[in-house]
């Protein structure tokens, strides 16, 4: 300081480094003075507060020095939160919190503060410089949250919390224009999405008639899905990357729960509903990673229905066998949904659409031949002859060429008697109708 106010006072160069040297003793002398007034679990916290005494000094009077000083108190104090209070589980006398929770989430304020002041305008690190004190300050607030839902045994709770911070995160990198806190926000949702497969998958206590999985994951969700909205950097060609990774995150999770909460005959109906939703918010946002993710539930629920519902037998309801209900509706939401891809626009959509209704028809066929195999295997024929009347019926008023190929393969049923005149006789009345 003297330096800076009094010039004329240094006669020469080693009188101005000895005025930087006893600046640095003193800083060393206030680093142990701190570390003995101050011992054990405050020690972190009052080595923070000095970073951002010292920072906010050598911003004003602009002065390296006492800005060097006060990095290397933060440096101090972020060590001491670290290997000092992360070892402390004591409850505060009176705030009802850890120390180690408090302390952490004391540093994180100074060093957010630290982050915003402590640093010289016009440096060439100034920027780096504040990325770094955000950025521990960020991983303290992550530690701090784990750390309290660990003393408390709401495990499933943290990556709620981690969500809900990374959301704030992403929120103040768009408004501040800070692309540091959006790369924060990124690595901890990755940890929150990591956290619910791993620790809230197991989650199975009852809270409100429901299942504790079951409100962790949609919070979880729902959050990953708000962050791609407020995705960033602002402006950079990674933030539509980090987007479609975020609704990735979201659908797996929502996909991963639907296979855990629901019976197992219901599993493959609730992921071809869930990707109906998803089909038509792509189409009406214009988000490509959308449909992908519709496509690969359909593909997942078709192939589950072929090896699990279609063998199903238990009963359902009014005499009908769950297979039918669950393989009906299931095939009744893929062609929904192919109405829904066919009006993307993609060079490919035509093609996927069509193979929906295929895997649509190929259900219904299947499921027709384990329902009257042994009960009534006669009438199997017949079902898919009218079957595929329906559809000669459909493609000539939808004006899709897939669903009279569909009809024309069933044509050549199971021959013999009154099947085949019957098979004919349904064919004979939708040929003209497929020719039209």
């Amino acid at each position: 300081w003297i330096p800076g106010r009094r010039p004329d006072l240094i006669a020469s160069e080693l009188e101005g480094k000895a005025y930087r040297v006893l600046s640095c003793v003193a800083g060393v002398l206030l680093l142990v003075g701190a570390w003995l007034a101050f011992p054990y679990s405050r020690i972190a916290v009052a080595w923070g507060a000095l970073a951002l005494i010292l920072g906010l000094a050598g911003r004003r009077w602009r002065i390296l020095d006492l800005s060097m000083q006060g990095n290397l108190f933060a440096v101090a104090s972020f060590a001491a939160a670290l290997i000092v209070n992360r070892a402390i589980a004591d409850p505060h006398a009176s705030l009802g919190l850890t120390l180690r929770v408090w302390t952490f989430a004391l540093v994180a304020v100074v060093f957010y503060a630290c982050a915003r002041w402590s640093w010289l305008p016009g440096t060439v690190s100034a920027r780096r410089l504040s990325e770094v004190y955000s950025s521990a300050a960020s991983f303290l607030v992550a530690a701090a949250i784990y750390f309290y839902f660990d003393s408390t045994l709401a495990f499933a709770w943290t990556a709620v919390a981690w969500a809900c911070f990374c959301l704030l995160l992403a929120l103040l990198g768009r408004v501040l224009d800070r692309p540091e806190l959006s790369y924060q926000g990124h690595v901890i949702a990755a940890a929150a999405f990591l956290r619910a497969l791993l620790v809230d998958l197991d989650a199975t206590q009852q809270y409100a008639h429901m299942t504790l999985r079951l409100i962790t994951f949609l919070l979880v969700a729902g959050q990953l899905y708000v962050c791609a909205r407020l995705s960033g950097p602002r402006g950079s060609g990674h933030a539509r990357v980090f987007s479609a990774a975020y609704t990735w995150a979201g659908s797996a999770l929502v996909a991963v729960l639907a296979y855990r909460e629901l019976p197992p005959d219901w599993i493959a109906v609730a992921w071809a509903a869930f990707a109906l939703p998803l089909l038509v918010l792509g189409c009406n946002l214009k988000r490509g990673e959308l449909p992908l993710q519709a496509h690969a539930l359909v593909a997942t629920a078709f192939v589950r229905a072929l090896a699990v519902n279609v063998v199903s037998t238990q009963p359902f309801a009014g005499g009908i066998t769950l297979r039918l209900a669950s393989v009906l509706l299931l095939a009744a939401l893929l062609y929904v949904c192919a109405r829904w891809v066919n009006r993307w626009d993609s060079d490919q959509a035509g093609a996927i659409s069509a193979g929906y209704t295929w895997m649509g028809s190929i259900l219904v066929a299947v499921l027709v031949w384990q329902e009257l195999r042994d009960a009534r295997p006669v009438w199997i024929a017949v079902a898919w002859a009218a079957f595929g009347f329906s559809l000669l019926v459909a493609g000539k008023a939808l004006k899709r060429v897939e669903l009279n190929y569909q009809a024309y393969l069933l044509a050549p049923a199971p021959h013999g008697g009154y099947r085949r005149c019957a098979v004919l006789c349904v064919f004979a009345l939708g040929g003209p109708i497929g020719s039209v």
